[in-house]
C-alpha cells in the first residue's frame, strides 16, 4: 500500500457516452457536458465588455502546446461545461478543422473555446458521482480524475483510491461523520483492522464492488492496516 501525492499524465481524449441523468432545466432534454480545458480558452481583446475576460473576442495567437500555465491558474480547471453555440471568428483567425464555440461552466461563467472537438465529454454516471476508486472511471484522464476528487471533496470525502494508492486532499478543517463522530476516532480505527477486503476501491476490480454501499470508505487507517499485516 502506498500513500502518495498525485502526478498523472494526460491520457488520450476518448469520446464518451451522453451524460444521461443530467437534464437541462429549460428544455427538459438530456444535457451533454464537457470538462473545460483552460488551455483551449481563447485570448481576449478589448471588445465584448459584457463577457468575462476569458470570453471576449479572441485575438490572433500561436498556441504553445507545451505551455500549461493556464492549468495552474484557472479556477475553472476541468469544471463541467455545456456548449451554448458555435461562434464565428475572423477569416485570418480561422484554423482548418477547428470549431470555435461558446461554453458555459456550471457556475454560470461564459468562455470562448477555440475547438470543441478537443473537449472531453463527461460520462454518466461515473463522472458525476465521485466514485471511490478513480481507476474504475470509464476514461481515466487528468480531467476525470481531478473532477472526481472535486466532487468527493465537496462531500467531505477527502480520501480517494487509485488502485493500491491512497490520495488525500487537505480539508483545512476537522471532518466528522453525520452522527458527529470524528473520522479518526478509536472506534473508526477498529473498523479498518483486518478489513481491507471490505474497503471501497480495494476489492476485486469491478465497478459494482467499488460502489458497494457496504464497503468502508477510503481512509488512512486502511494504509496502516495493510502496512502492519
Amino acid at each position: 500500500m502506498q500513500y502518495s501525492s498525485l502526478n498523472t499524465a494526460m491520457a488520450p481524449r476518448t469520446p464518451g457516452k451522453a451524460a444521461a441523468g443530467t437534464v437541462d432545466v429549460v428544455t427538459g432534454k438530456a444535457k451533454v457536458e464537457y470538462f473545460l480545458d483552460p488551455t483551449l480558452v481563447l485570448e481576449s481583446d478589448s471588445n465584448d465588455s459584457a463577457l468575462t475576460p476569458a470570453t471576449r473576442t479572441p485575438s490572433k495567437r500561436k498556441v504553445d502546446e507545451n505551455d500549461d500555465s493556464a492549468l495552474f491558474t484557472s479556477k475553472h480547471l476541468f469544471m463541467p461545461c455545456s456548449i451554448v453555440k458555435e461562434i464565428e471568428v475572423d477569416e485570418d483567425e480561422k484554423v482548418e478543422g477547428e470549431v470555435p464555440v461558446l461554453v458555459k461552466t456550471s457556475d454560470g461563467q461564459l468562455h470562448k473555446i477555440r475547438d470543441k472537438n478537443q473537449l472531453t465529454q463527461l460520462v454518466a454516471p461515473d463522472d458525476y458521482t465521485g466514485i471511490p476508486d478513480v481507476l474504475h472511471l470509464p476514461n481515466v484522464t487528468d480531467a476525470s480524475l481531478l473532477h472526481a476528487l472535486r466532487v468527493r471533496y465537496k462531500r467531505d470525502e477527502i480520501y480517494t483510491s487509485a488502485g493500491p494508492i491512497l490520495m488525500s486532499v487537505n480539508p483545512y478543517k476537522s471532518i466528522t461523520l453525520p452522527g458527529g463522530e470524528d473520522i479518526y476516532s478509536d472506534s473508526r480505527m477498529l473498523l479498518y483492522r483486518n478489513s481491507s477486503k471490505g474497503i471501497a476501491g480495494m476489492e476485486t476490480p469491478s465497478k459494482n464492488s467499488a460502489t458497494d454501499d457496504k464497503a468502508l470508505p477510503c481512509h488512512l487507517f486502511q494504509v496502516a492496516d495493510r502496512a502492519l499485516n
